[in-house]
């Protein structure tokens, strides 16, 4: 586990588009997840990581990038100040049920709690059962809150889900 440079833009799109095309089938079109672009993908986290609205880091088995979580403040507007967000977490489908995603998920709590942060949010879209059932298990729980994000002219509805006290 370590903080991400701007030479793991591809490896974290890798996982990012491998993970869409295993988690997000029925939820976004097919013709989307079908066209999903490794460069064009490497070159919007590359500069994703070079303005560092949050922070990222990877998860790096033999060499490989195969997974990755970001964690900054939340973006919402009706959360206090002491609300960090996990922007993001991806496994590759290769790696799921080996404890990837729990290393990245206590690596950014330790992040969010190092930031000052107490609780923390999520936005994950609606359908997705395998973020789901992790971020149930790490303590995550919906609050009821949604909202439509249009991604490629089709809405997706996302739900938000939050962990209160984060464990230090």
């Amino acid at each position: 586990m370590r903080a991400v440079t701007s030479e793991d833009a591809e490896g974290i799109a890798r996982v990012q588009i491998d993970g869409w095309r295993a988690t997000y089938v029925g939820i976004m079109p097919d013709e989307v997840l079908a066209k999903l672009n490794l460069e064009s993908s490497a070159e919007r986290w590359k500069g994703n990581i070079e303005g560092a609205r949050s922070t990222t880091f990877v998860a790096v088995w033999d060499g490989e990038i195969v997974g990755f979580c970001s964690v900054g403040a939340a973006r919402d507007d009706d959360v206090t100040e002491d609300t960090g967000e996990l922007w993001a977490i991806y496994v590759h489908p290769n790696h799921w049920r080996r404890g990837v995603g729990r290393q990245l998920f206590d690596k950014a709590v330790a992040y969010a709690v190092d930031s000052g942060f107490s609780r923390l949010t999520l936005w994950m879209a609606a359908g997705n059962s395998v973020g789901e059932g992790f971020y149930r298990s790490v303590g995550f729980v919906p609050d009821g809150l949604e909202k439509s994000v249009p991604f490629a002219g089709k809405p997706i509805r996302e739900l938000r889900f939050v962990l209160d006290n984060i464990p230090s």
